[in-house]
């Protein structure tokens, strides 16, 4: 398609693939209204000077279609935004002025999303940019207006140019009845403490001067009408582009663009966030923040500049790959807290509030600092799952600690830091590691599970209990059924039993003897998981396995309470006898052994019974 300088509205294509465009090969057209004639005219290349109007929508906006029908878009209420906005452009001189009501087609989605990728490019070469403030009538109500509160008019703040050579470029703002309340530059004291944005960057100072943290923090209070908008609004302001998925939700969007972003920056503010959901009993994160609020406690967070190359981050199926220097500020060890932990503090709090939790956390020291502060060092607080494998926590503040207080001459590792909002329970061990019941002798089967809601029946698998008063111990316990099948010919598996019954009144009661008899006995297993003696955090810990009593017809207690009954010292992991229904004894073989693993790449132990008849050769297992 030849270029020209402007054709009417009729037959207009959205998008053109042109090998000249910066905007990932594929060129936006550009609706321009023109301002005396109020029709649309498309343009290429080259744009003619124009004006742009940034707004806050309203009711009745007159939309692209509206404009086949000049009469019917006049009794629209939002025609005289366009009426007043056309003049006050022809007043500056401009022919044209672009509209986002009436510019843009938003029923065609490729034409949307070239439209919102192209937009900040689109206010930031315009000459002259008008802020309509709807809501306020005199300069003093401009800080409370809705405009400062919507996620959009943030990159139309920013982009457009606060040099003003002359009153007819620049940005200025006009109240409610187009009169005019000040330019961006004479403004930027006031936007500045309406918004949070620095001074310096209202009035020139390029936004890749900014830290990612605090660019996501001035949307940290903003709201869009589209949930996904409010991270496709800020893709201007870290530069980078995005297919559009509307539908998709807040949080895939928001964590596609810093995907996005980490291709293209080193900046590692971007992984101090503090969910503004923050709890001490909080038990799940992301590697990557929910939402810009999040950042808000890291808003004076900025990189550190190096003269050395710095290890590549990057995301993968994994999580995130990076390379981060580790500590602890607890000793498993000694079970007592490290003389580091008191130096520590969160990022904007003198106070770091610490629980039980935290024993286990292991602290990444990012490269990053807060502004004009060059002696601490930033930590965020992370939970190891396995090998080198990390989970961000929520429970834990960012925190900031002395240079001088990190443990000398420690080596960056590599690690990956999970990037899915996966439930963890609520102790180290029990995430780490569960029992796998990978062996059962023909005739057993598993009958009831404590804790019942751990137990995955169909992978076998199940995840303990924490032991009332103890921070790192958890347990399970297992009732075993044992078909009769399983035994020979000689065990009475039918008991004779005796009871009383009321007759008469003469005769009160009489004794009824009648046999009960069973197809299964059972027996209770505990399983134990006790912490190791590592002292870096890596618990790495060990199991045992408690068989109570006899193999025996009638149990004498409930599995609750064979539960919740005080632990043995040693585990005793061996039944050498069976007790039939008439009190019989019969010597069977019966071993539980837990054995600590890897099964798919993901430690457990895996426990296996065995049972055979004859006298007990068999010894008790060792230890893992």
């Amino acid at each position: 398609m030849p270029h020209h300088a402007g054709t009417p509205r009729q037959g207009f294509p959205t998008v053109i693939q042109l090998a000249s465009c910066q905007l990932g090969g594929l060129f936006a057209i550009m609706r321009l209204l023109n301002t005396r004639t109020l029709q649309l005219e498309s343009f290429f290349n080259d744009l003619p000077p124009y004006a742009i109007l940034s707004h806050c929508w309203e009711a009745e906006e007159v939309i692209l279609p509206d404009l086949d029908d000049p009469q019917k878009a006049r009794t629209k209420k939002g025609f005289s935004k366009i009426e007043k906005s056309c003049a006050q452009a022809i007043k500056d001189d401009f022919d044209y002025i672009w509209l986002d009501t009436c510019c843009i087609d938003k029923t065609s989605s490729a034409e949307l999303s070239e439209a919102i990728n192209s937009m900040f490019d689109w206010y930031k070469t315009a000459t002259k940019c008008y802020a309509y403030i709807f809501d306020v009538e005199v300069l003093q109500e401009l800080p409370n207006s809705k405009w400062f509160t919507r996620a959009w008019t943030l990159q139309e703040l920013l982009a457009p140019s606060w040099v003003q050579p002359n009153e007819k470029s620049g940005m200025d703002f006009f109240s409610r009845d187009w009169k005019f309340l000040g330019s961006k530059g004479g403004l930027s004291s006031t936007i500045s403490k309406a918004t949070g944005v620095g001074k310096e960057y209202l009035e020139g100072l390029s936004l890749a001067e900014a830290s990612i943290s605090m660019r996501m923090s001035w949307a940290a209070d903003r709201k869009a009408t589209r949930a996904e908008d409010i991270a496709y609004s800020l893709l201007g302001l870290f530069d980078v582009n995005m297919p559009l998925l509307y539908g998709e939700g807040k949080l895939k969007a928001f964590r596609r663009l810093q995907e996005e972003i980490m291709k293209i920056s080193e900046d590692e503010t971007l992984f101090a966030w503090e969910s503004m959901d923050f709890s001490t009993e909080a038990s799940s994160a992301d590697v990557l923040a929910q939402d810009p609020k999040d950042f808000w406690e890291a808003r004076n967070l900025v990189p550190f500049t190096s003269d050395v190359p710095v290890a590549p981050y990057s995301m993968t199926h994994r999580g995130l790959r990076i390379f981060l220097e580790l500590m602890t500020a607890y000793d498993p060890r000694t079970k007592s807290v490290l003389d580091r932990r008191r130096w520590m503090r969160p990022l904007r709090s003198p106070v770091m509030i610490w629980s039980d939790r935290n024993h286990d956390v292991v602290w990444g020291a990012l490269r990053c600092h807060v502004a004009h502060d060059f002696r601490n060092t930033v930590l965020i607080p992370l939970r190891r799952l396995d090998g080198h494998t990390y989970q961000r926590d929520t429970s834990t503040n960012v925190a900031l600690i002395p240079t001088d207080r990190l443990p000398g001459r420690s080596m960056a590792e590599e690690i990956y830091i999970r990037n899915s909002r996966v439930p963890m329970l609520s102790n180290s061990l029990r995430r780490r590691y569960g029992f796998l019941i990978r062996t059962l002798p023909p005739g057993f089967t598993v009958a009831s599970v404590i804790p019942p809601d751990f137990w995955d029946p169909k992978s076998k698998i199940i995840q303990g209990d924490k032991e009332p008063g103890v921070d790192s111990n958890w347990h399970a316990s297992v009732r075993l059924n044992v078909a009769a099948s399983v035994f020979g010919q000689d065990v009475a598996l039918e008991k004779r039993v005796v009871v009383k019954r009321p007759i008469d009144v003469k005769n009160p009661f009489v004794a009824v003897e009648h046999f009960e008899s069973r197809n299964h006995t059972s027996f209770f297993m505990r399983l134990d998981c006790k912490p190791g003696r590592r002292p870096n955090g890596d618990v790495h810990p060990w199991s045992q396995s408690f068989v109570d009593g006899e193999l025996q017809w009638d149990h004498p207690t409930s599995l609750e309470e064979f539960h919740t009954r005080a632990p043995p010292e040693m585990g005793h992991s061996r039944l050498d006898c069976f007790t039939d229904a008439m009190g019989t004894k019969h010597y069977y073989r019966l071993r539980v052994e837990t054995i600590r693993t890897q099964v798919f790449g993901q430690c457990m132990f895996v426990v296996d019974v065995e049972f055979t008849e004859g006298s007990n050769t068999l010894g008790v297992p060792e230890r893992p």
